[in-house]
């Protein structure tokens, strides 16, 4: 019976179809193994190729930062060693250019040399002043005024040592001096002077905006004719 079933030529045609269609079906399962295989490599080796990419570019981008705050830092240290050489020249050439914006004038105490006030708050104004008015006998004058007191303030000094002849002008006449010394100067500068150009801006060195400076300089001192002139 098993000899008549397996030597049936229809079952051994089946079988051996069976068996093509099974190996068959395994190369392809190899193939798309296979296939499945290799594009995973492929996969990673592109996933390795994007990470090395994106770190040379994030390295890139390191090193470009680095040289801006390198630069940056050389710039900054340049400034700074600039500044610490010619940190004397820069500051003196400032002073000179800047110290005469204006002038401080007040009565001192000729042994304190503090500065001496009045009984009473007064309210003379100049490039600057308390607008509630201050005892402190003093006084801003602009230095658009120099050129101006310059003509009307002059005082000669003799050198003890030596007999030279120097000429002291504007407000470096009084500077020194006791106000009663000076008053008569200061009357002297103030007839000279007209009230042209009185009324306009106290920037303008007018005749008239330098004679209310000169007149308000001759009543500090006839208040305390004792004080002593001091010119900053």
């Amino acid at each position: 019976m098993f000899n008549s079933l397996f030597g049936n030529s229809g079952l051994k045609e089946k079988i051996k179809k069976l068996e093509a269609q099974l190996q068959e079906a395994t190369a392809e399962a190899s193939f798309w193994k296979e296939r499945y295989n290799q594009y995973k490599d492929e996969q990673e080796n592109l996933d390795t190729i994007k990470t090395i990419k994106d770190k040379e570019q994030i390295i890139a981008d390191l090193e470009a930062e680095n040289a801006e705050l390198t630069n940056a830092a050389k710039y900054w240290k340049d400034e700074s060693d600039y500044w610490q050489r010619n940190h004397n020249t820069i500051r003196d050439a400032y002073i000179k250019e800047n110290h005469h914006m204006s002038y401080d004038v007040r009565l001192i105490d000729h042994t304190t040399h503090k500065v001496l006030e009045a009984e009473n708050p007064h309210f003379m104004q100049g490039g600057t002043f308390c607008p509630g008015g201050t005892k402190e006998l003093w006084l801003n004058i602009t230095y658009n005024y120099a050129a101006v007191l310059c003509k009307v303030l002059q005082r000669d000094v003799i050198d003890q040592d030596t007999g030279k002849r120097t000429t002291l002008v504007g407000l470096d006449a009084i500077n020194g001096l006791y106000a009663a010394e000076t008053i008569s100067m200061l009357r002297k500068a103030i007839n000279s002077r007209s009230d042209e150009g009185a009324n306009e801006s106290y920037w303008h060195p007018t005749e008239g905006n330098v004679k209310k400076a000169l007149i308000q300089l001759k009543a500090l001192a006839d208040m305390r004719p004792d004080g002593v002139w001091e010119v900053i």
